[in-house]
């Protein structure tokens, strides 16, 4: 369940349970594809070498911690800090820190402007953002197998076959607090 690494289940599994800071509505009106999930806004400084976001008040994760802007900015200093997880050589090359400037705001320091980092492969459309309060624990995040895994997304693992045939999720009983 750790999707941090390469060789994971496909990405539309982890959908189930965890969010990226966007979901993509390819339905909706032009200029309208990312939507913030786990933010409500975003924004870029002027030479486009910081990107700021406003956390969304009210996320859960599914054990009952409060989702906040130390999850994020712990995402992605530990996917630049740790060889071996996914996006590690993309945040390497751009991101120079990140870090929660109060509960409910994240900052990104890029090392040279970055415009579409909000769309980009390692950025947060493409990255979910894992539990701080789990992978602060683990000595080693890449051969740490995130089981039971813990979410901001509505749904929780219910049952599953031990050999990796079918994993049975259902709806959290605090659904109203998932992303």
């Amino acid at each position: 369940f750790n999707a941090w690494i390469p060789g994971r289940i496909s990405s539309w599994f982890y959908g189930m349970f965890l969010n990226t800071l966007f979901v993509a509505n390819f339905t909706g009106k032009p200029g309208h594809i990312l939507i913030p999930i786990l933010i409500e806004d975003y924004s870029y400084s002027n030479n486009y070498t910081i990107f700021t976001a406003h956390v969304r008040r009210g996320i859960y994760w599914s054990d009952g911690v409060e989702f906040t802007a130390e999850d994020i900015a712990y995402t992605f200093m530990l996917e630049k800090n740790t060889s071996g997880l996914l996006r590690y050589s993309y945040m390497n090359e751009w991101v120079e820190r990140a870090y929660a400037e109060d509960k409910y705001t994240v900052v990104v320091e890029f090392k040279k402007p970055n415009p579409k980092f909000h769309l980009g492969y390692g950025g947060p459309s493409f990255n979910y953002i894992m539990p701080k309060h789990i992978f602060e624990e683990v000595e080693d995040p890449v051969k740490f197998k995130f089981f039971p895994p813990v979410g901001t997304g509505p749904y929780v693992l219910h049952d599953y076959d031990p050999d990796g045939y079918w994993f049975l999720f259902r709806r959290r009983d605090d659904w109203q607090r998932s992303a």
